[in-house]
């Protein structure tokens, strides 16, 4: 077997006018890459890169990623910390219910990610999403997309503190053989403590043997979760199966018993977990535009005008061809083949999880895990050994993550009104500003799920869904002038319809939850493991 090499960047057709795009940004790229090509250091991450983990590097030779690279950094980054949080998000809709939404979301975030790499097939610099946004939508383009992209890897920053603090809260509660041993505010404490001094670092080293690290963890946690909650699904004469196996849940709904607020509140979850648009293009970058065949416009992108035709219907528009650079049939198969390995065992966690727990799983479906469930067995012992090394994923992948987020603060508060580059002491205020805020935001909102929640309805639905749309519309339209509202941007349309649904679904669902009345406010009973954390206004007491 041989190791795949890395691949050439494509031909550009001056004759379209994302040609003429992608020659601006290569003048304007400081590292003087004037095949507009990501060919950065294999050890550096790329500044404004929102990936989940660092990058896996499996070849030590080459300025960039294979092919067998790129497709495996996908997949990790379709297994972020979100996928914790399914089998809370198929709870809120029912089995079969949620795992519509889960196929919806993923296909959408699939066809978003085509879009996005057909209109960025070639863009250069170190930040390409961000560029791609200025240079298609204008200064106020940009600005949205560093805001989106901000609070995008801000909320991934508060779920990792989230997950940190749910392990450590594990580890007290079986050390000590109790529930909630530790307030939550002690617990998020020492969360950020731990992932604090690795976000001090201005340049990350050792990304290869990281990337190496996190891949394993995230397996081995994936792979033994799965099995433990099927362990227990078994029927007592399974071979392998434990004495006393707990069965189904009898609360798990199998079918659609949810309503239509709990699928949209599925669909913000995974729309938050299948986000993985902020880095794409960096992982997807040079390595697989070999050939750079001239194809035909795709649907959503426009048919094409003779080269001698006139500027399209926007300011921006230049001469047009009837052939244009786009999604290659490599990167589509490349992106298809991660969502068709990483999206089953997505659904099979979360399928798996809410059948052996029901409407008890949790946000995080560690913690619905009770320290009695754990004995000294073989299994057990490996399954609690697997859930040391994923913390310790977080922790690492909270100091990477913490770069692109530290990046877009300062593009947005510093260089964008000074235009100088940030200097050292600069960097730790700035670092030290986004600890305070996230560790606040996770110790108010303790619950993974519903920090993931907000997220993709805010964060992560634009991100992945709105800006590729309007990007692919509006390029559209520099070139041939097409309406928005078109046959050919039906797609396009259709992503948009989706973020606004899930921005409308989800201020829904907070107003209703700012104006119901608590739990016990009119004598219904709750039942409480522990009187930490509770506080009572004396005025109020009857």
């Amino acid at each position: 077997a041989h190791s795949p090499k890395p691949l050439s960047r494509p031909h550009m057709d001056c004759s379209d006018p994302r040609a003429d795009l992608r020659e601006e940004l290569a003048d304007d790229d400081e590292d003087g890459l004037s095949d507009g090509s990501f060919a950065l250091p294999r050890n550096v991450p790329a500044p404004f890169a929102a990936l989940p983990y660092p990058p896996l590097r499996l070849e030590g030779h080459g300025p960039t990623a294979s092919r067998t690279e790129v497709v495996a950094n996908m997949i990790t980054s379709l297994l972020g910390v979100g996928v914790l949080a399914v089998p809370h998000a198929l709870s809120r809709a029912g089995l079969l219910s949620g795992l519509l939404a889960l196929l919806l979301v993923a296909v959408c975030s699939r066809q978003a990610l085509v879009l996005l790499l057909g209109v960025g097939n070639g863009i250069g610099g170190d930040r390409p999403y961000l560029d791609l946004a200025r240079k298609a939508l204008g200064p106020q383009g940009f600005a949205a997309a560093v805001i989106g992209h901000l609070f995008f890897t801000g909320g991934l920053l508060t779920a990792y503190l989230v997950a940190v603090a749910d392990l450590l809260g594990q580890a007290a509660s079986g050390f000590a053989g109790a529930h909630n041993v530790m307030p939550r505010g002690l617990l998020t404490l020492l969360a950020l403590s731990l992932c604090a001094p690795g976000t001090f670092v201005r340049e990350l080293r050792y990304l290869g043997p990281l990337g190496m690290a996190s891949v394993a963890g995230i397996v081995a946690l994936l792979v033994l979760l799965v099995l433990s909650c099927s362990a227990e699904l078994l029927p007592a004469w399974f071979p392998g199966a434990p004495a006393d196996p707990e069965g189904f849940a009898a609360d798990a709904s199998l079918g659609f018993g949810g309503s239509l607020s709990g699928f949209f509140a599925a669909a913000r979850t995974l729309t938050a977990h299948f986000a993985v648009h902020a880095g794409a293009l960096e992982v997807f970058g040079a390595p697989l535009r070999e050939g750079a065949e001239e194809l035909q416009d795709m649907p959503g992108l426009g048919g094409g005008r003779d080269s001698g035709g006139g500027s399209g219907g926007g300011g921006h528009g230049k001469a047009m061809g009837n052939k244009s650079v786009r999604c290659s049939p490599q990167l589509r198969a490349a992106s298809h083949r991660s969502y068709l390995i990483a999206g089953p065992l997505v659904a099979a966690v979360g399928a798996v999880g809410y059948l052996r727990f029901g409407d008890r799983v949790k946000g995080n479906v560690l913690t619905s895990f009770d320290f009695d469930d754990y004995t000294s067995g073989f299994w057990d012992i490996l399954f609690v050994f697997a859930q040391a090394l994923y913390g310790a994923v977080l922790v690492v992948g909270f100091a990477f993550l913490m770069n692109a987020c530290r990046n877009s603060a300062l593009e947005l508060f510093l260089v964008r009104r000074s235009g100088a580059a940030p200097s050292t002491r600069t960097l730790r205020k700035a670092t030290a500003a986004i600890l305070v805020v996230c560790g606040w935001l996770a110790w108010m909102s303790s619950d993974l799920e519903f920090v993931l929640n907000c997220m993709g309805a805010w964060a992560a639905g634009p991100i992945a869904f709105a800006f590729p749309a309007l990007l692919t519309v509006e390029l559209a339209r520099q070139r041939d002038g097409r309406a928005m509202v078109h046959p050919l941007n039906v797609l396009p349309l259709m992503l948009l319809l989706l973020t606004a649904l899930l921005l409308l679904s989800s201020f829904g669902s907070l107003a209703a939850f700012a104006f119901s009345a608590p739990a016990g406010h009119n004598g219904h009973r709750i039942t409480t493991h522990s009187l930490l954390n509770i506080t009572t206004n004396r005025l109020n007491l009857r």
